[in-house]
């Protein structure tokens, strides 16, 4: 976290809406990732 009590928004998208992920595993490690970081932070998702 990079600012104590401060809102993030996250989007899942690209630049012009392109795709940010080339292959599903890497989707899903990413996903992984942050539902890990939202549960030692206490974050709803």
């Amino acid at each position: 976290m990079d600012a104590l009590g401060t809102l993030h928004h996250i989007m899942g998208r690209g630049i012009e809406r392109t795709k940010i992920f080339r292959k599903q595993i890497d989707r899903e490690d990413f996903l992984a990732r942050w539902a890990d970081l939202c549960l030692q932070e206490n974050l709803a998702v």
